[in-house]
């Protein structure tokens, strides 16, 4: 009697401190049970080691990403949310502990090529061996998934065309006068960074890839620049960028709120008010 008392007033205080309306034991039961209803999708076949040495915390994060996180918004879909939850870890440097959620994300119904791209789409951000520890693991699940590597090839560039076809959709996501002006402005010292390696591998050689569009390219860039933190200039450059290629606000925080249970909510704040800087709430939400 005791047990079941403490349950329902650890209940109640919950939901009470995230300002949710009616009965607060009711609003918890359907937390847990729409998270129970989305592991049974996404979340099967997966095994933690503490959901048996600590079984408090499991439940609590599980409820956490499956019965609140995956429910925020509707502009995204399963596949896609999960896409960002893999960006969070592997922009955390927990590459090595991505496996888990690349299952989901197949299970959430993203595409072998959508994983894989998004994993390619973090690499100017995160870094090449960060990537490449992502890719080993996402390997092991996607063969035993019976799936066939190397997917098919996504690229669009040529070693001759690559400058051209980057320098082209780096100005069409942030101003073609823009990009122009940055590279003449470029210290000599400097330009095989401003220019070649900025416009040709960043740009030319991943931007321009299949399978994604620009829009869920700047997302995943968004979210990967939030979840490292420290790089607020570049965050707010990418949310003005998202903006240029017709992604709103409230899609913005959708892919973001995804993000919360791995980066934590210094980061997540962070980043929350440098999009409020930039896309002030009294302000429309798109373009």
């Amino acid at each position: 009697m005791q047990k079941k008392l403490l349950t329902i007033l650890a209940a109640t205080l919950f939901t009470a401190s995230l300002g949710l309306a009616g009965n607060s034991v009711q609003a918890a039961e359907t937390r847990e049970n729409l998270a129970q209803e989305k592991m049974k999708t996404i979340h099967k076949v997966i095994q933690s080691p503490i959901e048996k040495t600590d079984p408090d915390y499991y439940k609590t994060i599980n409820n956490l990403v499956y019965g609140e996180v995956y429910q925020y918004g509707s502009k995204l879909s399963d596949g896609q949310k999960s896409l960002f939850h893999i960006v969070a870890v592997v922009a955390t440097n927990n590459s090595n502990s991505v496996a888990p959620l690349i299952q989901a994300s197949l299970n959430a119904g993203a595409t072998p090529l959508e994983i894989k791209e998004t994993l390619y789409q973090m690499g100017p951000y995160v870094g090449i061996p960060t990537v490449i520890t992502a890719l080993e693991e996402a390997n092991k699940v996607f063969r035993k998934n019976g799936i066939k590597l190397p997917l098919p090839s996504q690229t669009t560039v040529t070693e001759a065309t690559r400058a051209k076809d980057g320098l082209q959709v780096q100005g069409d996501i942030f101003d073609h006068t823009r990009i122009a002006a940055m590279r003449a402005n470029a210290p000599e010292n400097q330009q095989h960074i401003m220019r070649e390696y900025l416009s040709d591998y960043c740009f030319g050689d991943t931007y321009t890839r299949g399978t994604l569009d620009l829009q869920m390219r700047e997302l995943i860039t968004l979210t990967a620049i939030a979840s490292m933190g420290g790089a607020d200039p570049q965050f707010r450059t990418h949310v003005q960028a998202n903006l240029n290629v017709g992604v709103d606000k409230n899609t913005m925080l959708e892919a973001l709120t995804q993000c919360i249970p791995y980066i934590g909510f210094p980061k997540t704040l962070n980043a929350l008010g440098s999009l409020n800087h930039m896309i002030p709430e009294n302000t429309p939400l798109s373009r």
